[in-house]
């Protein structure tokens, strides 16, 4: 199956291929899109998850640690979709998370005011340190 996506900026075709001959065009695009997705959500778990961590052998502690990992994706997809943004970034909630309990960790142990550090208008600056641009 040869697919053509247009664009205003250019024209692109991709190549898929389907054993199963009696399924549509769409029905084949719609599964090689949620295969991707599953995909990415694998790379991320190996990634940034350490999915592929647990030096464990016996096997209910090695199903503990794969479904923890998939519940903490999860709970970051969940995250990602409560905040509104349309691409996800498990590297950017990462840094997200990372960020805000290090700012905590040094405002407790200067004994700054927290509150009048997270008003300051440079604040939201140093949640964003390190994150990769959009």
């Amino acid at each position: 199956m040869i697919t053509r996506q247009s664009n205003k900026e250019q024209n692109s075709f991709f190549l898929l291929g389907c054993s199963d001959l009696e399924l549509s065009a769409t029905t084949i695009l719609a599964y090689y899109r949620l295969r991707f997705n599953i995909e990415f959500l694998f790379r991320d778990a190996k990634q940034h998850l350490g999915l592929n961590h647990c030096q464990s052998t016996q096997e209910k502690r090695l199903a503990f640690h794969f479904q923890a990992v998939m519940m903490t994706l999860n709970l970051c997809l969940v995250e990602n979709h409560l905040r509104g943004r349309a691409n996800f970034s498990l590297q950017d909630i990462k840094t997200d998370h990372f960020n805000a309990h290090w700012l905590q960790i040094i405002i407790s142990n200067l004994n700054l005011d927290a509150e009048s550090i997270k008003m300051h208008p440079n604040y939201p600056k140093l949640l964003q340190w390190g994150k990769m641009a959009a």
